[in-house]
């Protein structure tokens, strides 16, 4: 039973299990082996496949961690780019300009892939109450820094004030702020602006 919500996941105890025959093997002439891991050696394989239908990334040793999933989605970026490159017989970047498509990305498989596992977490997590919430004031706060530094001639660390005097000014804050976490993003609005909005608390330093 498939179900993508675990409050409606169905446990499985021993009815919905099948008949299992447990065979021991008399080697009196082998070291003592255990006997009743069944149900545990198969947890490691169940959680690779799980990161596998969520990822496209396949791992095989574990411990299975968020390195290694990295690892295996960027050789499959990788070995997919070449792929593609000496299909469309590429020898140079004008010959990767000119192809039809962009020749750089993820198999098809792991393009499928992360496509549902997007639109799961849209569904049910980036657009949920408590994160929309955060989100909005985030992105509120954003617009409002936007305009404070587009405005404000000296706001900026002075690095980034120096290129505005050669480079859109706007260009130059939109860079500044990309670079920013939310955190850092919150405090530089309090500093400058007051509590974000529909917050009355002061983020901490």
């Amino acid at each position: 039973h498939r179900t993508m919500l675990f409050d409606l996941y169905r446990e499985k105890f021993g009815e919905f299990l099948p008949v299992v025959e447990t065979v021991i093997v008399n080697r009196p002439d082998k070291p003592q082996m255990g006997a009743g891991e069944t149900t545990i050696t198969i947890v490691a394989a169940a959680i690779a496949n799980a990161v596998f239908d969520a990822t496209g990334a396949r791992l095989r040793q574990v411990p299975f961690t968020p390195t290694r999933v990295l690892d295996a989605l960027a050789t499959n970026l990788i070995e997919t780019t070449q792929q593609r490159v000496l299909a469309f017989n590429a020898s140079s970047v004008e010959d990767i300009r000119r192809a039809p498509k962009r020749l750089a990305g993820f198999s098809e498989a792991a393009e499928a892939r992360n496509r549902e596992l997007k639109r799961f977490l849209f569904k049910y997590i980036y657009n949920h109450p408590a994160i929309a919430e955060d989100r909005d004031r985030s992105v509120r706060c954003l617009e409002e820094l936007f305009i404070y530094y587009s405005e404000s001639r000296g706001a900026m660390p002075a690095f980034y004030e120096e290129l505005a005097q050669t480079e859109s000014r706007h260009v130059i804050v939109c860079d500044y702020i990309a670079g920013m976490t939310d955190q850092f993003l919150l405090r530089q609005h309090h500093e400058h602006l007051g509590s974000p909005p529909g917050d009355s608390s002061t983020p901490s330093r």
